[in-house]
């Protein structure tokens, strides 16, 4: 049916439409049809490429299709995953299990399940969630 020399051409032209899907500038997704490179395995919800937990969870959109991998967008891991949007814990608005990261300065808790550094989020008598973030 076909020749050797018609099936690799065929084969080489659709790896090259493959490599020609690869972000050249980090970004990705829908809008641009672009997947992530090799060594920025996750696409956002919002188009940029990135390997952070704001960017590979599931929970906070990742796009499994315009990623390196499907494998990698991934569930939240309870009391390991930085929060993507602020919330954290199990109990008010957080739902997930998200922690409270210390890039942003909002390293506590909440008994409401947000992030912060006021008393109100770090005090164990107020509730602070000592599983996902700092108390006091």
């Amino acid at each position: 049916m076909f020749s050797v020399k018609s099936t690799l051409a065929i084969a080489l032209l659709a790896a090259t439409a493959v490599w020609a899907d690869v972000s050249p500038d980090e970004t990705c997704g829908d809008e641009n049809g672009y997947t992530c490179p090799g060594e920025i395995k996750c696409c956002s919800v919002n188009g940029f490429c990135g390997s952070t937990d704001a960017y590979c969870l599931t929970t906070a959109g990742c796009q499994g299709e315009f990623s390196n991998s499907t494998a990698a967008c991934t569930k939240p891991v309870d009391g390991v995953s930085i929060s993507p949007d602020g919330t954290c814990g199990t109990e008010g608005a957080g739902e997930y299990g998200y922690r409270c990261g210390t890039e942003d300065g909002n390293s506590c808790c909440s008994t409401a399940g947000f992030c912060g550094n006021t008393t109100a989020h770090c005090s164990t008598a107020d509730g602070c969630q000592s599983a996902y973030g700092k108390c006091n």
